[in-house]
């Protein structure tokens, strides 16, 4: 998986960007841009993919962003399905209102709340209904009463029950040499997690590396390792295709990678915290996000 810069652009006379996607799927790259950004799903299903978090998403997700966090929201549709996609994103610099402005007393909780979004915040969907609202009528908004808006949403944010994403093993700050090595050795995997007979001494020689110093350069800068990692990648894919084809489970196995059905349940167990039929009838039924654990950050 690629990860893209995004350069964000604001119109005149705007200190941040706020846009509505309406489409069919949505398509935009693993990417980062030095904006905070905030996601709400109206429509539309999917995983969504924050730094090594993966997870289903759907109407009523809202994800709050920091500086440089990887991210892609990637849309389940099904063969001939008419259901748009519908989002709304606000994103915004640190400066976007004059340095030091966060750090205002009456900001304090607001404050907390964006250095915490380094790691993703997702809100509780049951919570964010009145929040998504204001964010569509904020589209509609000009001048003043836009960037009060803002700051009332993001004040009503900071003291709802959330959830952090990326797991605390997470390393944002990559140097650029060892972010083109990681991008070289995702794309490897990408292309061959198939292949079961993947290996680590084959991704240490795509990063350039002895097997034992890409094992300790990999797991610093991910936060895992290298055989947790291909297995993710494989489980994504596996998730992918019990949601959108109705292969059979054991075909979907070996055609990702794994070499026997019983390792494949345990990992995807760990993986889902359920078997590969139950996320099938999820899907099925009714394809939701995935609750996790709220609590008042």
């Amino acid at each position: 998986m690629r990860v893209h810069f995004e350069k964000i652009l604001t119109g005149e006379a705007q200190s941040f960007s706020c846009r509505e996607y309406r489409c069919h799927a949505f398509s935009a790259p693993f990417h980062f841009h030095p904006e905070f950004e905030l996601t709400a799903i109206l429509s539309g299903v999917g995983r969504r993919f924050v730094a090594d978090s993966l997870e289903e998403y759907g109407p009523g997700d809202l994800i709050l962003l920091g500086p440089n966090l990887p991210h892609r929201w990637a849309s389940v549709v099904s063969d001939g399905s008419r259901r748009m996609s519908h989002s709304i994103v606000l994103q915004f610099r640190r400066d976007c209102f004059g340095e030091g402005f966060w750090s205002l007393p009456e900001l304090r909780k607001v404050l907390a709340m964006l250095q915490r979004s380094g790691r993703g915040i997702c809100f509780a969907p049951i919570e964010t209904r009145a929040i998504i609202a204001k964010m569509r009528e904020l589209t509609k908004l000009r001048s003043l009463p836009r960037a009060m808006a803002l700051l009332g949403i993001l004040h009503e944010l900071s003291l709802k029950s959330a959830r952090l994403l990326a797991s605390p093993r997470y390393r944002l700050d990559l140097a650029a040499t060892d972010a083109k090595r990681i991008n070289r050795v995702i794309d490897f995997v990408e292309k061959d997690f198939s292949n079961e007979a993947l290996s680590l001494d084959q991704a240490a020689k795509v990063a350039s590396l002895t097997p034992s110093a890409f094992s300790r350069f990999f797991a610093r800068s991910t936060g895992r390792t290298f055989v947790s990692f291909v297995n993710d990648v494989r489980l994504s894919h596996v998730c992918r295709l019990l949601a959108e084809s109705g292969k059979p489970v054991a075909e979907i196995c070996f055609a990702c990678g794994f070499g026997t059905i019983s390792n494949f349940y345990q990992r995807f167990r760990e993986y889902k915290r359920m078997t590969p039929l139950a996320y099938r009838r999820m899907f099925a039924q009714a394809p939701r996000t995935v609750a996790g654990r709220f609590i008042e950050l």
